[in-house]
């Protein structure tokens, strides 16, 4: 089910990532549906609590820095520290 807090949180990423990378929203949003990123997030956030790696890497590995990484983060009422 699709909430306000997952478009959000998707809307976040997609001007964070085309920001940061270079690409404009329209191909941002091609590169990773919400579907996608919303596996991807959670998949890199389980590893991230589980300590495998930094909230730095964890902003690298979504491609959107890490302030951005926060926001994306706080709207869906996820952990940022462990």
């Amino acid at each position: 089910m699709v909430t306000n807090e997952r478009i959000a949180a998707y809307d976040i990423y997609v001007e964070a990532h085309a920001a940061y990378t270079g690409l404009t929203r329209t191909q941002a949003r091609a590169e990773l549906s919400q579907a996608q990123f919303e596996q991807q997030l959670e998949q890199l956030h389980q590893r991230y609590m589980d300590e495998e790696f930094s909230i730095g890497r964890l902003a690298d590995l979504l491609n959107v820095p890490a302030v951005n990484l926060f926001d994306i983060l706080n709207t869906l009422q996820l952990p940022t520290y462990r």
